[in-house]
């Protein structure tokens, strides 16, 4: 037990390690993305499981020897990694609107909530998918001139019924 606490807690301070300072480098730079990603992102989450992992290896009985020990002050150290990174979360808000407006010089008025979504079924998220109907062909692509006025196309998935173009 004590060898996996240890085992866990190089591996806990591996991730913020990464998280603070990516690998720039290919092969090994996607792989440093995500882990750093998943880590930088979800910080108080990964800080529960820290405490939850500390507190049951060491239930366990893994701080009996060096390396439980050890592994105990590499999950602290992971820890106290996690809770920068959570501070740092909580500040980007802070340091983006600072830089927006300086940018577009004045603050930018953000609701105080998202408005209320249109749809509330699951099923919305299937249309972020682009599939086109089986039914749908294009029979032919009309360029127009900027000057031109806009044209309304009307389509049908009838079988043998094309499409017609109106000005």
């Amino acid at each position: 037990m004590a060898y996996a606490l240890l085992a866990i807690g190089v591996l806990a301070l591996v991730l913020v390690v990464n998280a603070y300072w990516p690998v720039r480098r290919e092969p090994m730079a996607t792989l440093s993305f995500f882990a750093g990603w998943l880590c930088g992102e979800l910080p108080l989450q990964n800080l529960v499981v820290t405490v939850v992992v500390a507190v049951v290896f060491g239930a366990l009985g893994a701080l009996g020897s060096w390396a439980g020990w050890l592994g105990l002050v590499l999950l602290v150290l992971a820890a106290c990694g996690l809770v920068g990174l959570a501070v740092l979360g909580a500040r980007a808000t802070r340091v983006t609107m600072a830089a927006l407006a300086a940018t577009t010089g004045g603050e930018i008025a953000l609701p105080a909530a998202p408005p209320p979504a249109a749809w509330g079924s699951w099923w919305r998220l299937s249309r972020a998918v682009p599939f086109a109907g089986r039914s749908v062909s294009v029979v032919r692509t009309l360029t127009m001139p900027a000057t031109a006025p806009p044209l309304i196309a009307s389509t049908s998935s009838r079988p043998g019924h094309q499409r017609a173009a109106h000005r």
